[in-house]
């Protein structure tokens, strides 16, 4: 791969254009999602929505520290291709799921709020160079391993 980094940047920048052009779409709109109104959907539907946002994130932002991903993204530059694509997908997941939920569910706050703490999120998690070298070295700080 000629240049890791812009791939990287491509679907960064990608995953969180879908969600705001979903937004856009709603806010003037160009799209009428009528509102779930039962009381027992929407209370499931907003669990998963918190379960999987905070189980995704811690995940997503230590995903370099765990071995596996830490080995093979050492090992070559494909391998660290790919488990940063992984990441930016464990951010994406709770973001869309979030987005959609909002609007399905009648701006319901919580999915509101989940959405806007995943796209935070995404700032800790921006492909650059240094990042890229930063991870791939096999030797971690000792706070890390």
């Amino acid at each position: 791969m000629t240049n890791p980094t812009r791939f990287l940047r491509i679907l960064f920048s990608a995953t969180l254009l879908t969600p705001l052009a979903f937004i856009a779409i709603n806010e003037t709109n160009m799209l009428t999602i009528e509102p779930v109104t039962d009381e027992g959907i929407r209370y499931i539907v907003n669990i998963i929505a918190v379960a999987l946002t905070l189980a995704c994130i811690p995940m997503a932002l230590r995903l370099f520290t765990m071995p596996k991903p830490r080995r093979q993204g050492a090992a070559s530059v494909n391998g660290y291709v790919r488990w940063a694509a992984i990441r930016i997908a464990l951010l994406a997941v709770p973001l869309f799921y979030d987005v959609v939920t909002y609007y399905c569910l009648g701006h319901y706050a919580t999915c509101g709020w989940m959405a806007m703490m995943v796209a935070v999120m995404f700032l800790f998690v921006w492909p650059s160079d240094g990042r890229m070298r930063y991870e791939r070295e096999t030797a971690y700080p000792q706070d890390e391993q």
